[in-house]
């Protein structure tokens, strides 16, 4: 069975404009360490597990699942570049934005910056 971080995952790794700024830098649950630190990188974790949120006829007809997004990176502007063109990605597919859930920051230990936003993916109907 295909899940939401796959499907998401696909859909990243494949769009031109990530590939040429991200590469094969898409991790899933935890940071992984990459021969070229500087570059920019992708984080998906999911905060909950795909569960029913629409039946019908005692069958799950639709399930959704919360997912984090991070983009870390050493210039601003590649994170916002980045998280802009997930942003359209995630749209065409019925995932959103929760409201209120991110963060623009940077991180000084790591000299990154990064920014992360919560998504709900909702399988279709």
């Amino acid at each position: 069975m295909e899940t939401s971080l796959d499907i998401i995952y696909k859909l990243l790794y494949t769009n031109d404009l990530i590939k040429a700024k991200v590469g094969n830098r898409i991790s899933f649950f935890i940071y992984e360490k990459y021969e070229d630190e500087s570059k920019p990188f992708i984080l998906l974790r999911p905060l909950n597990a795909q569960s029913p949120v629409i039946y019908g006829n005692d069958e799950i007809v639709r399930e959704a699942q919360d997912i984090q997004i991070d983009v870390q990176a050493m210039s601003r502007n590649d994170c916002i570049v980045i998280m802009n063109e997930i942003e359209k990605i995630l749209i065409d597919i019925n995932c959103r934005q929760i409201n209120g859930d991110t963060l623009d920051e940077y991180f000084e230990e790591v000299r990154r910056f990064c920014i992360a936003k919560r998504f709900r993916y909702k399988t279709k109907i």
